[in-house]
């Protein structure tokens, strides 16, 4: 899918002198800034491979913890086949590898000793290391080193030193890994992070976390299963602080960010364990953990929220002790995370009850461990939001700081560290050698598409570093925040922008979540499926309270149906929605939409914008009685298209305070008096209404109301057929008018605008004509002339070709309009007998032209009228023409600028956000 590049303002580049690497994915760290390209970014996400990744496992067993959780998440998810087992005896590789071949219905090979065989194996992509703590460093070691992608469970070694050496064998290789982290997947803690970035609970002041690990689970306490005395030694790697606070950890600094300090208390209560059977029964011998069992910390995280915890171990689960309980209180709410369950206070395997401001939320229950394991996988697949090295380096980072607390009894402060230049050299070098090498394996597809996987994921580093060591990363989140805001393209997509950079860095995307303006306007023109609603409605959560457009095109689907669901999203954000637009929509559903926004309240609603597909020559009334009054005091713009005269009508108690109105391909019977009586009567009901736009349907060809008088109009717009244009305007008295425009949609054989009725007493205070679509003939020209004898500005607009020639044509027609007398003469006499001047618009002063050829003959048939003009009696002072025109410099322009003042051509119509 190629994404159209977004033009970024200039002013953001000189800020931080960087745009985005054009790349091949698109997730947090994987755009690179602070890169001298142009202001343009353009980004090329490749789809997902339909190939599934084929995975070996070391240390996946018939039975056991892999087998309970690992491996079902490897046999449902079509992004992934198992090819290989490994275990430590040859009997149990095979005995694995039967029971998994028969599962998925294809051979899985069998390997035993180390590592090494099923690391080199070419039917294997990626090695998942699920053996105990202690080894995953030699494991790990032998799979990076093959060049293969690796899954390691958590803790990732034995401690911090294991992780660090596994982490930077990985990025020294550049193999892509995940981490059994997979707390942050589980579907109570996407929930919790959708409630979060929604600002439902306002900005986190604080988060409390009361958790056990019960005598019953057998770990950490009084009480240890014999399969589960590997837990008991600090120097396994798998403690209650390595295990159940480090899983926790990723889970809580996933949903509320890094931790800036952290100042801890740990005691052993149990220094003597019995060890029991499965049966739970003694088996008459004890251990001695020299581990930590309870631990309470405090901290403040970087957002200033503070954080307090205690994880307590070997308690048994006696009536009213609580197994695990967390709060995160908001400035406005909270969120509450609870149960009772032994076990549930491991976060990663289970889904607690989770409370918003005290109210139940449904949440799919985890049917077992594997559930967010499977859905960790599947992150990985699809490259974004999954656990990597990096972040259990983090995680041992606050580990460490737990203990260094709680034994020097002060806190620590943590300062992740920034990656060096040193490691950026690394890289580059790196991938230059598998360039190189990718260069000299031509013709081997299996190691070039291995390469080709390496050659990405350095790429991907290389293009994170850049990230963190840009300039605008030091900047806080509020400046930050500011920049994204002023960096958004006027009538541009803002979603759109707001999506772009939350896939920049981890940081950027938590300022750009927590930053509503970037996620104001909701432009929704896609097929309506259910991924597509729920894109809309994540963007909307994202918005909170702020000022949203709402955006939508139905009939870009097949029946222009508006879905309930797209609705109910409307009504639900009526509160703070600022404009409304849905066009092309099936005629049926603008009833229902009227109707339905009628009945909610809008009090932030400026502007709306409806209009039904176009599947009628002559549009049918769709409203059968009239709407409820609106409350919408703030609604002052409207744009209707195609409706019947008698739909406006209906909808006068919702849009009575309208001060300005579009109406397009309007349908009206001047024959039906009823009908016509209600329209003059619904624009006359409007008395704030000072901007009208009425462009009638093509099938309206000819419009006799009578005396409407709108008064407080001060800009009229017509758009009409044949004898229609003339119609509207011998019908319309407004004494506040302008600015009035005019046009005519088909070539006339012959002027439809004949007759002497003098309309300056109906449009006494207009100053200003706009003329458009061929309105050049000379009889055309004197009629109007005579019907609007006391102008000051005509502009003059054209959009095809050849427009010098047709400027030329108007020009000499109000030259000849002078000699368009009664006596039929040119004589320069005051008046005519019948009052007329002689020269049409003798307070014409100003003419401006929309379009005009860049050519010095242009140049020169200008300044020959002009002087023709003023010649003629009119007094022409300014001239206003297209910019490009400016920028020839020479003498034509010089000598036109002799005789008459030249300014850039505007409109100069009220500018109305009809359509944004």
């Amino acid at each position: 899918m190629m994404i159209p590049p977004i033009l970024v303002p200039g002013w953001l580049y000189s800020l931080y002198k960087s745009s985005f690497l054009a790349i091949e994915t698109t997730p947090p760290d994987r755009l690179a800034i602070n890169s001298p390209n142009p202001p343009i970014i353009s980004l090329t996400a490749t789809a997902m491979s339909s190939k599934p990744i084929k995975v070996g496992v070391v240390g996946l067993s018939s039975t056991g913890w892999a087998a309970r959780a690992i491996a079902p998440g490897l046999i449902n998810t079509p992004s992934f086949s198992l090819t290989a087992v490994s275990t430590t005896s040859a009997a149990s590789a095979e005995a694995s590898a039967k029971k998994y071949s028969d599962l998925i219905g294809h051979p899985v090979k069998a390997f035993h000793g180390d590592a090494s065989g099923i690391a080199n194996d070419k039917d294997v992509d990626l090695v998942a290391v699920a053996v105990k703590a202690p080894s995953h460093k030699e494991v790990a070691l032998k799979i990076i080193e093959a060049g293969k992608d690796i899954f390691v469970e958590w803790p990732v070694g034995a401690n911090s030193k294991d992780t660090n050496e596994i982490a930077a064998a990985a990025k020294s290789k550049g193999v892509k890994a995940l981490v059994g982290l997979q707390g942050r997947h589980s579907t109570t803690a996407r929930k919790v992070k959708e409630i979060l970035e929604s600002g439902k609970i306002g900005q986190v002041r604080s988060s409390t976390i009361i958790a056990l690990a019960p005598r019953e689970f057998g770990f950490w306490g009084p009480v240890v299963g014999e399969q589960k005395l590997y837990a008991v030694h600090a120097n396994a790697g798998a403690t209650l602080l390595s295990i159940g606070v480090g899983h926790l950890f990723d889970t809580f600094t996933y949903l509320l960010g890094d931790l800036a300090t952290v100042s801890a208390t740990t005691t052993q209560h149990y220094t003597s364990a019995t060890v029991v059977d499965d049966d739970n029964k003694p088996t008459g011998k004890t251990v001695n953990p020299d581990a930590p069992d309870q631990i309470a910390f405090t901290g403040l995280f970087k957002s200033g929220a503070i954080s307090s915890t205690i994880f307590r171990a070997g308690l048994p689960s006696s009536k009213g002790r609580k197994q695990f309980l967390w709060e995160i209180d908001g400035e406005d709410g909270s969120i509450r995370l609870e149960s009772d369950a032994i076990g549930s206070s491991f976060i990663n395997i289970s889904n607690p009850s989770l409370y918003l401001n005290g109210e139940l939320v449904d949440v799919p229950q985890a049917s077992g461990p594997s559930d967010n394991i499977t859905s960790a996988w599947e992150a990985f697949a699809q490259g974004e939001g999954y656990a990597t090295l990096e972040d259990a380096v983090r995680i041992h980072q606050i580990l460490d700081a737990v203990t260094e607390s709680a034994q020097e009894g002060r806190a620590v402060h943590l300062i992740m560290p920034r990656t060096s230049l040193d490691r950026k050299d690394t890289l580059s070098k790196r991938l230059e050698e598998l360039v190189q090498a990718q260069a000299a394996t031509p013709n081997s597809p299996n190691e070039l598409e291995k390469l080709e996987k390496q050659i990405k994921a350095v790429q991907r580093e290389l293009c994170s570093l850049h990230n963190s060591d840009a300039p605008i990363s030091t900047l806080p989140d509020e400046v930050l925040a500011m920049v994204f805001e002023e960096g958004m393209v006027p009538k541009g997509d803002r979603c759109r922008f707001g999506s772009l950079v939350s896939h920049v860095t981890h940081h950027w995307r938590s300022v750009a979540l927590a930053t509503p303006q970037l996620w104001s306007e909701i432009v929704w023109s896609k097929p309506c499926t259910a991924q597509e609603i729920e894109r809309v409605s994540t963007f909307l959560s994202r918005t909170r309270t702020s000022p949203v457009e709402i955006n939508f095109r139905p009939g870009y689907s097949a029946t222009g149906k508006i879905p309930s669901e797209f609705l109910q999203l409307v009504y639900n954000h009526m509160s703070h929605c600022v404009h409304i637009s849905i066009w092309d929509s099936d005629s049926r559903y603008l009833s229902i939409v009227l109707e339905g926004l009628t009945c909610h309240q809008a009090p932030m609603l400026r502007s709306i914008v409806l209009g039904i597909g176009r599947e009628y020559y002559e549009p049918r009334p769709v409203l059968t009685a009239h709407l409820s009054p609106f409350e919408a005091p703030l609604l002052t713009t409207a744009h209707l298209s195609w409706i019947h005269a008698s739909d406006l009508a209906l909808c006068l108690p919702a849009f009575e305070n309208l001060t300005s109105l579009k109406l397009t391909y309007l349908h009206i019977n001047d024959r039906e008096e009823k009908e016509c009586v209600s329209f003059k009567d619904t624009l006359m009901a409007m008395p704030r209404l000072y901007c009208l736009d009425l462009q009638l349907g093509m099938g309206v060809g000819s419009f006799g109301l009578y005396e409407v008088f709108l008064h407080t109009i001060e800009s009229l717009r017509i758009e009409a057929c044949h004898g229609a244009l003339g119609g509207v305007i011998n019908s319309i008295h407004a004494k506040s008018l302008t600015t009035l425009c005019l046009v005519r949609r088909d070539d006339f054989e012959e002027t439809r605008l004949a007759g002497e009725e003098n309309w300056a007493s109906q449009f006494p205070s207009l100053q200003h004509l706009v003329l458009e679509n061929g309105i050049q003939e000379p009889q055309d020209i004197a009629v109007i002339a005579r019907r609007f004898p006391s102008i000051k500005r005509l502009t003059y607009g054209l959009s095809w070709r050849r427009q010098t020639e047709h400027i030329e044509q108007v020009l000499d027609s109000i030259c000849l309009a002078v000699k368009h007398d009664d006596h039929g003469s040119g004589v320069s006499t005051p008046h005519t007998n019948i009052g007329r001047p002689v020269v049409p618009w003798p307070k014409l002063d100003t003419i401006a032209l929309a379009a005009l050829d860049d050519t010095d003959t242009s140049i020169t048939m200008l300044y020959e009228r002009i002087s023709k003009l003023r010649n003629a009696g009119y007094r022409i002072r300014k001239l206003k023409l297209p910019k490009k025109v400016f920028a020839r410099a020479g003498e034509g322009i010089e000598r036109l600028q002799s005789i008459v003042d030249l300014e850039e051509y505007s409109v100069d119509w009220p500018t109305v956000p009809y359509d944004r």
